[in-house]
Formats: structure tokens, C-alpha cells, sequence
């Protein structure tokens, strides 16, 4: 057997698609001078060797013996034979031979080898590339002339089935090796959602062992270089379903779609790009979420109408996504905002009434996130209530408020201080701003206090309690506004729910005063004369307990 020009023959004449086939040869030359060695594979099978396309050559110097050789090859064309093709490999110093290398036809000195090679498909990724761009940045290596990741059609693969590509299937969803003709990426299936700052599960599924070498372009730069992109590094798998393969997402991210790549062979020690000789790669588009934000504010019961909507930083954020319904009446929602901090104010007061909020945060490009576990509050804001003038001259004093938005009526509750009655008056005012008593309240102190009541029935604050004191002046009938009797009568009409009344003199000229209490009648004589002088007089009616306005 002189078939021995070959070092590793099973090895070197394994050939693959896409790859350039670097044949190690053991020749001797001592006939003279210089010979030609020269190699052909027949790449299409057509039973032709095509110097073009399929041949390789090298000088071997006259006294060169049992020396180790090499012959590179032209690339293995993506549609060359698959299956048993052939290589020849001749030697001769024959000048017919070295100026026109020829796998046919007589030659005066040297051998001719003959050896059956076996050409294999292989598998390429789809991840985005472009014909004609560098090598990086492209954004990955995914074409034969970027070194894109491949596998020989051979061993254990991923998922159901595995395909044949002449080269790199790149667009720019990661489905070019979905959509031509057999969707063999199969083998990775996603089973969380991949959320910044977390931990996210997958589920491979392999024909076979092997090591598994996964990148995630977290930065989205168009390489899986970078520091902490490489999730799975010649991780351990078994034959069909591995469960529940956990790995972390970094929180500083604020990537929206980006691209995985899956490499799996039996040694490992695979990179991100290049020739794998068995196994499989899969590239997917991934969508690489915010984290959700938990909202901290505000109070599930407010008085302030203005309140701050408040959350925590989410990882992966560039801004956030504010939603706010009322649960009163409507509509939903009656604000929708997006912000960059992480906090909100509604830019006009609420109603009162419930109100239910969500935030979500918002990646780059708007990719968003689920939405916040929602946070229900109440705004229950007191009515602002006008000062009342503490002493009225009336039995029907007024009260006053502002307008509380989203109330529809008013509870007005009013407390008896004088005979100590709690809900002396108790009334429901559905229009205006203000109320007075239908009848009139005996002479004496009230305590007042109001709150709005909402479209659903449900009552805000209580406002604070404003004092005043109703009573009713009595109406003077004499004396009139001159007198000759130094005691004159003075006399009244008689006001209502007084039970006495006071009398009060006042010299103007020297400020002596003369004071009666206790009168029960509605008039009066002095029973010191007065002194001729200019006197004024006043009259007061004095209710139950002693209660005066």
C-alpha cells in the first residue's frame, strides 16, 4: 500500500462547507531537482478536477525527505457535493507537469495518490450582518467572510431538527434561518420574561450531551465581547429536555431589542464566532424589559388634592409611564403622562373621590415594562370653609365655603354649645356655596362643620368647626331722641327666644355707664334720675343660660 502521502487522512479529507481545507502531506524528493506537488478535490463532483477552483500547490526542493508538507486548499464553495467526493495528489519533477499543473495524463517521474473525501453541510446563525461591512461592529459575525459562527452537520444538535446553509442567514429580526425552508431554531425556548436587573429561565433542548457557549449582546453594540455578555460558558447538557437554566440580566441596561446567541458541541470552548465541526448554532432576537417599579406614594387617604405620585427607580428606565384613573367618576384614565423622574403630580387638583394609579417604566426606544402593582387612595380634601363674622345680628346665621371640586352636596352639621346639643342642625345642601338655618336658632352659640359628599355618596374631611353666635337685636320704641325727664321710660320690642334683656346707659360726654340685667319686660325706668346730659342707650336680649350675640 503506497497510498501514504497523507498524515491524517480520516481528519484532512473530512471537509466542511466554508471552510478552507488544509491537507498535511509526508513527501520526498531526490530526483534531482525541483519537483511540483500538487492537489485536487473535487468539490462539485462532476469527476472533473478544476485547477481553478479545486487545486492547490507547493514547491518541494531537490534532497527534501519524508518532509511534512502542507497544501491550502480554495474555501469549500456553500453548494459544493455533500456526500463521497475525491482528491488527487500528484508529485513530479516532469517540466510538462510543473508549467501546467494537470490532474490527468503522463508524467515522467514522481506518484499519484488517490483518496475518497467526505464533504459535510454545515450550520450558520442569522443574527444581522452585511455583505462588505468590517469584521466587527457589523453588528455581529454571522457571513462566511466575518468568520460567522458555524457548525458541521455532525454529532449532537439543538432542538428537533438541524438545517444546511451554503453561508450566514443574517436580517435583522434573527429569523433568516427560520424562513428558508426548515426552522431548525428550535432548541432554546424563553420562559420568563427578560427583565433588567433579574433573573431570567430558559429550556434547551438537545439531540444528544454536550456544552453549551450562550451570549446576549446586552449593550446592544453588535458584539458579544463584551465584559459579562457570555451568560453560558461551557455549560453542561444532557440529552433532550435541560430545564430551568437561570441567568442574570445586569440592571444598568437600557437596551430594547438585542440578539442571543446559542452555541452547543461536544468539546466546547467556543467563541461567539468561527467553525464548530459538530453541533449547532441559534441566534434569537430578544427583548430585554425594564424592571417594574413599586409605587411608595401617595397615602391610601390623602386631603391633599395635589398629591405626589411617587415610585422607586427601575432598573433598564429612561423614563415612566403614569396612569391614573378615578373610580368616582371617570374617566379612565383622566391622566396619562410620561416622565423622567420618578415622581408626579397631576398638574390640576383631583376631586375627591378614589382614584387608582399604575406607573410602568419605558426603556429605550419605549419598550415598556409590565405595569406596577397599582396603589388605590382616596382624596378626602376638607372644604375650605369662609370665616363666618363670629357675633351675627341674626337668628339665621350664614356660613360660606369655596367650591370643593367633586363634591355634589354638602353636610352641614351644627352643635348647640350654649344648651350643649350635639347635631343641633344637621342638613344636606345640594346647590351653592352656603347655608342658612329655614327657621330661626334660639339666641346662642353654634359650632359649625361641613365636608363635601362625592357623585358615589361617600363623604370627604370634615372642615375645620367655625364658631358664631346667632341672636336677634331688639328694635328700640322710646324714649325718642330727646327728653325732658331725667327718668324716662325706655322701652323695646321684644325679640325672639329671649327670655331677659340688658339695658345699657352711656353718658357720651363723661363715659359713666349705668348697666341693668334681668329685665323681663320689654321695658325699663331708671330708678336714679339721669343728669342732663347727651346719653346713649342700648338694649340686649339675653337667651337661655344666659346666651347674649
Amino acid at each position: 500500500d503506497d497510498e501514504d502521502c497523507l498524515a491524517n487522512p480520516v481528519t484532512d479529507l473530512m471537509l466542511f462547507t466554508g471552510n478552507i481545507p488544509s491537507v498535511n502531506l509526508t513527501v520526498t524528493n531526490n530526483f534531482g531537482e525541483d519537483a511540483l506537488l500538487a492537489g485536487w478535490i473535487d468539490y462539485n463532483g462532476d469527476g472533473t478536477f478544476d485547477n481553478a477552483t479545486e487545486m492547490a500547490s507547493l514547491t518541494v526542493t531537490n534532497g527534501t525527505t519524508a518532509a511534512s508538507v502542507t497544501l491550502q486548499f480554495p474555501r469549500v464553495p456553500g453548494n459544493a457535493l455533500i456526500g463521497t467526493t475525491f482528491a488527487r495528489f500528484r508529485i513530479s519533477t516532469d517540466h510538462h507537469f510543473t508549467d501546467t499543473p494537470s490532474a490527468t495524463g503522463a508524467a515522467s517521474d514522481g506518484e499519484v495518490e488517490d483518496y475518497k473525501v467526505t464533504i459535510t453541510g454545515v450550520d450558520f446563525g442569522d443574527a444581522p450582518d452585511a455583505v462588505g461591512m468590517p469584521t466587527t461592529g457589523n453588528p455581529y459575525p454571522t457571513l462566511l467572510e466575518h468568520d460567522g459562527a458555524r457548525h458541521g452537520l455532525v454529532g449532537p444538535f439543538l432542538g428537533a431538527s438541524i438545517d444546511r446553509e451554503a453561508d450566514g442567514q443574517p436580517n435583522s429580526t434573527a429569523t433568516g434561518d427560520d424562513t428558508d425552508g426548515n426552522d431548525d431554531e428550535d432548541g432554546v425556548t424563553f420562559t420568563s420574561l427578560l427583565i433588567a436587573g433579574q433573573m431570567a429561565t430558559l429550556d434547551i433542548t438537545t439531540s444528544g450531551a454536550g456544552l453549551l457557549n450562550a451570549w446576549i449582546d446586552f449593550n446592544d453594540n453588535g458584539s458579544w465581547a463584551d465584559a459579562g455578555e457570555q451568560i453560558f460558558a461551557d455549560f453542561s447538557l444532557g440529552a433532550g429536555l435541560n430545564a430551568g437554566l437561570t441567568f442574570s440580566i445586569p440592571a444598568d441596561i437600557s437596551t430594547p431589542q438585542t440578539f442571543a446567541r446559542f452555541r452547543f458541541n461536544q468539546s466546547g470552548g467556543l467563541s461567539d464566532s468561527g467553525f464548530a465541526a459538530d453541533g449547532e448554532v441559534e441566534d434569537y432576537a430578544v427583548t430585554i424589559m425594564p424592571a417594574v417599579p413599586v409605587l411608595t406614594g401617595p397615602a391610601t387617604v390623602t386631603s391633599n388634592n395635589l398629591p405626589a405620585i411617587t415610585w422607586n427607580a427601575a432598573d433598564g428606565a429612561v423614563s415612566y409611564d403614569v396612569w391614573l384613573s378615578s373610580l368616582t367618576s371617570g374617566p379612565n384614565p383622566i391622566y396619562r403622562e410620561t416622565v423622567m423622574a420618578t415622581s408626579w403630580t397631576p398638574p390640576t387638583s383631583l376631586d375627591i373621590g378614589r382614584y387608582r394609579v399604575w406607573v410602568r417604566a419605558l426603556g429605550s426606544e419605549n419598550v415598556a415594562g409590565d405595569w406596577s402593582v397599582p396603589i388605590t387612595f382616596l382624596v378626602n380634601t376638607p372644604v375650605d370653609v369662609i370665616p363666618p363674622v363670629r357675633t351675627q345680628p341674626t337668628l339665621r346665621p350664614t356660613i360660606e365655603w369655596n367650591p370643593l371640586p367633586g363634591a355634589v352636596t354638602y353636610d352641614i352639621w351644627v352643635d348647640d354649645k350654649t344648651n350643649n346639643v350635639s347635631q343641633f342642625d344637621r342638613q344636606i345642601v345640594s346647590s351653592g356655596n352656603s347655608y342658612s338655618p329655614a327657621t330661626d336658632w334660639a339666641i346662642g352659640d353654634y359650632r359649625i362643620w361641613v365636608r363635601g359628599i362625592d357623585a358615589t355618596g361617600r363623604p370627604a374631611r370634615w372642615a375645620a368647626f367655625r364658631d358664631v353666635i346667632a341672636g336677634q337685636p331688639p328694635v328700640i320704641v322710646q324714649p325718642p331722641g330727646s327728653t325732658f325727664s331725667p327718668t324716662p321710660l325706655f322701652e323695646w320690642q321684644a325679640a325672639s327666644s329671649a327670655v331677659s334683656y340688658e339695658l345699657l346707659l352711656i353718658n357720651r360726654n363723661t363715659g359713666a355707664q349705668i348697666q341693668e340685667t334681668g329685665i323681663t319686660a320689654t321695658s325699663f325706668t331708671v330708678s336714679t334720675p339721669l343728669s342732663v346730659d347727651l346719653w346713649a342707650w342700648h338694649v340686649l336680649a339675653v337667651g337661655t343660660g344666659g346666651a347674649t350675640p
